[in-house]
């Protein structure tokens, strides 16, 4: 992982790198759980591993990003679908996350969502999906993706997605700077392409996580 690649001298806080480098370690994931689930790559195109990448946040601007990253997952043989609305998802409660029942046919699932309140139609499929046991894969804000009230029936899910589908909650945002060197002997590493710095200090904050 990227922590063994580079000293961090923690001052509460992380660094956003930048999207290559996410698309990067997330490739290596999903061809991870393509191989486990479907074995070596020639299928044909029906029998293609289908990811859906669902967008429920504009943190980051995942709208411009996954779809990009959808063409990118094809070019390596993925059948993808990307589910994602109009506005801001965070500020709905009805039509979030338009298409979402195609959980139901994915292989995969990509989650980049952030503080959703779901309707009980659209959360629906999401459940579905873990109940399934099918691998997840969760994007930056992932691990705090939904936020409904204390009398909704699903409280316990603000906390719960993070803590039972991604392994760790979301607690707070920190602040601060994070200091950061790259080991020399992992500086050829692929996962460093484009890092062409040795040390720098990353403005930024940290989820604190359990």
């Amino acid at each position: 992982n990227s922590a063994s690649l580079a000293d961090r001298s923690s001052r509460n806080s992380s660094p956003n790198p930048p999207l290559p480098f996410l698309m990067k370690k997330v490739l290596a994931l999903i061809g991870f759980a393509s191989l486990s689930l479907f074995g070596f790559p020639g299928h044909a195109e029906e029998k293609k591993p289908h990811v859906a990448l669902v967008v429920g946040t504009l943190h980051y601007s995942p709208e411009l990003s996954m779809p990009l990253f959808a063409k990118e997952l094809e070019r390596f043989g993925f059948r993808t679908t990307v589910v994602m609305g109009k506005g801001n998802p965070e500020q709905k409660t009805k039509n979030v996350l338009p298409g979402i029942e195609v959980l139901k046919e994915a292989d995969l699932a990509i989650f980049f969502m952030r503080f959703l309140k779901l309707p009980d139609k659209e959360w629906a499929p999401i459940e579905a999906y873990l109940k399934s046991g099918k691998p997840v894969i969760g994007l930056r804000t992932a691990n705090h993706s939904f936020k409904y009230p204390k009398d909704h029936p699903r409280h316990e899910w603000n906390d719960g997605f993070g803590r039972r589908t991604l392994g760790t909650p979301y607690i707070v945002h920190q602040g601060g700077t994070t200091d950061i060197k790259v080991n020399a002997k992992n500086s050829g590493h692929p996962i460093m392409t484009h890092v062409p710095k040795t040390e720098w200090v990353s403005p930024g904050t940290l989820y604190l996580a359990r």
